[in-house]
């Protein structure tokens, strides 16, 4: 969770994982269905965010999307890395959406 931006979550992992020869610290969320949309990757950045501030990683971690098949006919599983600086421009777009949906919400 988020103190300073009143914002809270349920990620599925942190911890480490391997990509491309490197192990980087990272948050993970699985996702059932056909498709990673959009709106995933915001979600995961305020995780890797709210994982800094709550003391629990010195730097903003990378992230990592799993998605699932729900039904037989969805795609086959899928994983998606983000690094790090990406997640931090993630991060100041989910900071942007979360105050227009406070706006809206007024």
């Amino acid at each position: 969770w988020s103190k300073r931006y009143g914002y809270a979550g349920t990620l599925d992992f942190a911890g480490q994982i391997a990509h491309e020869g490197q192990r980087l610290h990272a948050v993970a969320d699985n996702k059932t269905g056909r498709a990673i949309y959009k709106e995933a990757f915001l979600q995961i950045a305020a995780y890797g965010h709210a994982l800094v501030e709550m003391g629990q990683s010195d730097v903003m971690p990378a992230g990592c999307i799993v998605r699932l098949p729900k039904v037989e006919t969805d795609p086959a599983f899928e994983a998606v890395v983000i690094p790090p600086d990406q997640m931090k421009a993630n991060h100041k777009v989910f900071l942007s959406v979360l105050e227009l949906w406070k706006w809206l919400d007024a």
